[in-house]
This record gives C-alpha cells, sequence and structure tokens, in this order.
C-alpha cells in the first residue's frame, strides 16, 4: 500500500447465510474465498474492518517480497499464509483422478476442482484445463480427440 493506511476484514471462520438462486437457504464458510460471497452478505461485514498496524504493515510487505521474488506461477494458500508453488503443483492431483479408462477432460477437471478447494479455493478449472494439456503433451495422458475441446475430449492414462 505504498505507507498508505489500509483496514482488513477477517473473515476466517465466519459462517455467512446465504439464499441460493433455487430460493434455498444454505450457509457459506466464507474462509475458502471471499469472492463466493454474494455482495448483499458481504456488506453484512461491515464494522468488522480493523486497521492494520505499521509492524503487521512492514511483515506483510516483506511477505509479498519473497512472493514476488520467487516468481513462481502458482500462489496457494496454507495454513501459514500464501506459498508460491511450481507450474506442476496440480498434475499429481489431476493424474490421480485418470484411470486406464477413457473419462471426459471435462470430468478430470471437475473432479480436481472439487479435491482441490478444501480448506480454500486454490486453483480454477482454467488453470487445471492447461496442467491437463500440458500433461497430455508430456504424455503423462493419452487423450482420445483434441484435449482443448474439454467436454469432447476423453483422457486415460497410459497403459
Amino acid at each position: 500500500m505504498a505507507g498508505r493506511s489500509y483496514d482488513v476484514i477477517d473473515v476466517t471462520g465466519i459462517r455467512v447465510p446465504v439464499r441460493w438462486g433455487n430460493g434455498t437457504d444454505g450457509v457459506i464458510q466464507s474462509a475458502q474465498a471471499v469472492s463466493i460471497i454474494p455482495g448483499n452478505e458481504l456488506a453484512t461485514l461491515f464494522g468488522r474492518e480493523s486497521l492494520v498496524s505499521a509492524d503487521e504493515d512492514i511483515l506483510n510487505q516483506r511477505k509479498w517480497e519473497k512472493l514476488m521474488a520467487d516468481n513462481a506461477p502458482f500462489r496457494i494458500v496454507t495454513a501459514d499464509g500464501l506459498a508460491s508453488a511450481p507450474i506442476d503443483h496440480f498434475d499429481a492431483l489431476l493424474l490421480s483422478q485418470a484411470t486406464s479408462e477413457w473419462k471426459k477432460v471435462a470430468f478430470i477437471v471437475g473432479r480436481a476442482l472439487g479435491l482441490s478447494h478444501y480448506p480454500y479455493l486454490q486453483v480454477g478449472d482454467m488453470a487445471l484445463h492447461e496442467r491437463l494439456i500440458s500433461l497430455v503433451q508430456k504424455g503423462s495422458l493419452i487423450a482420445d480427440g483434441n484435449p482443448s475441446e474439454m467436454r469432447d475430449c476423453q483422457v486415460r492414462l497410459p497403459s
């Protein structure tokens, strides 16, 4: 923030009640990602903000500088905060969803996406899809069709 003061709202562990599009009520465990909390529910968090101290700001700046110096393609959330991760970080997760049987790329990506969300949303479907395409190019997966076509192509582990 370049020396400017700022506030934060810690949403860790806050459960936010929501009404889903189909009219049913539910609860979002907001620690997964603030981005999935509907705007009207986010507004209920106003008044919970706290000013970041100068010492905490310096600590945050150092953490960010380290992440930038790592120059890694992924940032993942760990118990200790953000960490850098290599480009192949999610490859094992994708491969664990594949078998010797043909499965649609969308199925593999969707399963990996679902498994990568707890306790925090870590990655999106597009990044997983690109990694799956890379696994096909490396020969770690065999494709029947163009792996860029998520709904039409199928993949399996090599024999």
